[in-house]
Protein backbone atom coordinates (compact mmCIF):
# COMPACT_ATOMS: atom_id res chain seq x y z
CA UNK A 1 0.00 0.00 0.00
CA UNK A 2 2.81 2.35 0.92
CA UNK A 3 4.46 1.71 -2.46
CA UNK A 4 1.27 2.59 -4.31
CA UNK A 5 0.92 5.85 -2.40
CA UNK A 6 4.59 6.66 -3.05
CA UNK A 7 4.13 5.89 -6.75
CA UNK A 8 1.03 8.14 -6.94
CA UNK A 9 2.83 10.88 -5.01
CA UNK A 10 5.79 10.66 -7.40
CA UNK A 11 3.43 10.80 -10.36
CA UNK A 12 1.66 13.85 -8.88
CA UNK A 13 5.04 15.55 -8.27
CA UNK A 14 6.13 14.84 -11.85
CA UNK A 15 2.85 16.19 -13.23
CA UNK A 16 3.05 19.30 -11.03
CA UNK A 17 6.67 19.85 -12.02
CA UNK A 18 5.76 19.61 -15.70
CA UNK A 19 2.82 21.96 -15.18
CA UNK A 20 5.05 24.48 -13.42
CA UNK A 21 7.58 24.15 -16.26
CA UNK A 22 4.90 24.81 -18.89
CA UNK A 23 3.58 27.83 -16.97
CA UNK A 24 7.12 29.22 -16.61
CA UNK A 25 7.78 28.78 -20.32
CA UNK A 26 4.53 30.59 -21.06
CA UNK A 27 5.45 33.53 -18.80
CA UNK A 28 8.99 33.70 -20.17
CA UNK A 29 7.58 33.86 -23.70
CA UNK A 30 5.15 36.60 -22.71
CA UNK A 31 7.96 38.50 -20.98
CA UNK A 32 10.10 38.31 -24.12
CA UNK A 33 7.23 39.59 -26.24
CA UNK A 34 6.73 42.46 -23.80
CA UNK A 35 10.42 43.38 -23.88
CA UNK A 36 10.38 43.28 -27.69
CA UNK A 37 7.36 45.58 -27.80
CA UNK A 38 9.00 47.99 -25.34
CA UNK A 39 12.23 47.96 -27.37
CA UNK A 40 10.37 48.72 -30.59
CA UNK A 41 8.38 51.45 -28.91
CA UNK A 42 11.49 53.10 -27.49
CA UNK A 43 13.21 52.78 -30.86
CA UNK A 44 10.21 54.38 -32.56
CA UNK A 45 10.21 57.28 -30.12
CA UNK A 46 13.93 57.83 -30.59
CA UNK A 47 13.63 57.72 -34.38
CA UNK A 48 10.68 60.10 -34.28
CA UNK A 49 12.67 62.62 -32.23
CA UNK A 50 15.71 62.20 -34.47
CA UNK A 51 13.74 62.67 -37.69
CA UNK A 52 12.03 65.74 -36.26
CA UNK A 53 15.39 67.27 -35.38
CA UNK A 54 17.02 66.26 -38.64
CA UNK A 55 14.36 67.30 -41.12
CA UNK A 56 12.90 70.37 -39.45
CA UNK A 57 15.71 72.07 -37.56
CA UNK A 58 18.77 74.00 -38.61
CA UNK A 59 21.47 73.49 -39.70
CA UNK A 60 20.20 70.21 -41.13
CA UNK A 61 17.42 71.76 -43.21
CA UNK A 62 19.79 74.14 -44.99
CA UNK A 63 22.43 71.46 -45.52
CA UNK A 64 19.91 68.95 -46.89
CA UNK A 65 18.55 71.52 -49.36
CA UNK A 66 22.07 72.56 -50.38
CA UNK A 67 23.12 68.95 -50.95
CA UNK A 68 19.93 68.16 -52.88
CA UNK A 69 20.38 71.17 -55.15
CA UNK A 70 24.17 70.65 -55.37
CA UNK A 71 24.82 74.19 -54.11
CA UNK A 72 28.19 74.88 -52.45
CA UNK A 73 27.32 74.78 -48.77
CA UNK A 74 29.81 77.30 -47.42
CA UNK A 75 29.85 79.80 -50.27
CA UNK A 76 26.21 79.94 -51.36
CA UNK A 77 24.26 78.56 -48.41
CA UNK A 78 26.44 80.17 -45.73
CA UNK A 79 27.09 77.00 -43.75
CA UNK A 80 29.77 77.29 -41.08
CA UNK A 81 32.19 74.54 -40.09
CA UNK A 82 30.38 74.16 -36.78
CA UNK A 83 27.15 73.54 -38.67
CA UNK A 84 28.85 70.91 -40.84
CA UNK A 85 30.10 69.34 -37.61
CA UNK A 86 26.54 69.28 -36.26
CA UNK A 87 25.19 67.67 -39.42
CA UNK A 88 27.92 65.05 -39.72
CA UNK A 89 27.75 64.53 -35.95
CA UNK A 90 24.05 63.73 -36.21
CA UNK A 91 24.79 61.11 -38.86
CA UNK A 92 27.66 59.87 -36.69
CA UNK A 93 25.21 59.37 -33.83
CA UNK A 94 22.99 57.30 -36.11
CA UNK A 95 25.98 55.12 -36.94
CA UNK A 96 26.84 54.75 -33.26
CA UNK A 97 23.26 53.76 -32.42
CA UNK A 98 23.16 51.18 -35.24
CA UNK A 99 26.53 49.74 -34.21
CA UNK A 100 25.38 49.48 -30.60
CA UNK A 101 22.11 47.86 -31.76
CA UNK A 102 20.04 50.63 -30.23
CA UNK A 103 18.45 51.29 -33.61
CA UNK A 104 17.47 48.71 -36.19
CA UNK A 105 19.59 49.10 -39.33
CA UNK A 106 16.66 48.50 -41.67
CA UNK A 107 14.73 51.42 -40.19
CA UNK A 108 17.75 53.70 -40.29
CA UNK A 109 18.44 52.73 -43.93
CA UNK A 110 14.83 53.40 -44.88
CA UNK A 111 14.74 56.86 -43.31
CA UNK A 112 18.28 58.19 -43.55
CA UNK A 113 20.27 56.30 -46.21
CA UNK A 114 19.75 58.94 -48.90
CA UNK A 115 20.98 61.67 -46.57
CA UNK A 116 23.98 59.69 -45.34
CA UNK A 117 24.95 58.92 -48.92
CA UNK A 118 24.47 62.49 -50.17
CA UNK A 119 26.52 63.89 -47.28
CA UNK A 120 29.32 61.35 -47.60
CA UNK A 121 29.48 61.66 -51.39
CA UNK A 122 29.46 65.47 -51.37
CA UNK A 123 32.89 66.69 -52.53
CA UNK A 124 32.70 69.61 -50.11
CA UNK A 125 31.95 67.41 -47.11
CA UNK A 126 34.52 64.84 -48.27
CA UNK A 127 37.21 67.56 -48.32
CA UNK A 128 36.10 68.80 -44.92
CA UNK A 129 36.25 65.26 -43.47
CA UNK A 130 39.64 64.64 -45.04
CA UNK A 131 41.02 67.76 -43.36
CA UNK A 132 39.62 66.71 -39.98
CA UNK A 133 40.86 63.14 -40.33
CA UNK A 134 44.41 64.33 -41.01
CA UNK A 135 44.43 65.49 -37.38
CA UNK A 136 42.34 62.67 -35.92
CA UNK A 137 41.85 59.42 -37.86
CA UNK A 138 38.94 58.35 -35.64
CA UNK A 139 36.79 61.45 -36.03
CA UNK A 140 33.36 60.66 -37.45
CA UNK A 141 34.32 56.99 -37.86
CA UNK A 142 30.76 55.80 -37.17
CA UNK A 143 29.48 58.10 -39.93
CA UNK A 144 32.00 56.55 -42.34
CA UNK A 145 31.11 53.07 -41.08
CA UNK A 146 27.38 53.76 -41.54
CA UNK A 147 27.94 54.92 -45.11
CA UNK A 148 29.99 51.84 -45.96
CA UNK A 149 27.41 49.55 -44.36
CA UNK A 150 24.64 51.19 -46.35
CA UNK A 151 26.59 50.65 -49.53
CA UNK A 152 27.38 47.01 -48.76
CA UNK A 153 25.61 44.17 -50.52
CA UNK A 154 23.80 42.89 -47.44
CA UNK A 155 22.13 46.19 -46.71
CA UNK A 156 21.21 46.71 -50.34
CA UNK A 157 19.22 43.49 -50.00
CA UNK A 158 17.65 44.74 -46.76
CA UNK A 159 16.53 47.94 -48.46
CA UNK A 160 15.06 45.89 -51.34
CA UNK A 161 13.12 43.75 -48.87
CA UNK A 162 11.84 46.84 -47.10
CA UNK A 163 10.64 48.34 -50.39
CA UNK A 164 8.76 45.11 -51.18
CA UNK A 165 7.03 45.06 -47.78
Amino acid sequence: MYQQIAAYATLVYVILTLLILVVNIYYITKFRESVTIQYRSAQGQLLFQMTRDFFYKEPHKKIIIGLEEKIPLRANVGILDTELDDHIGFLETLGTFVRARILDPTLVWAIFSHYVESAYESPEIADYLKGLQEEDKTIFEDFVWLYKEMKSESHSRQRAKLKQA
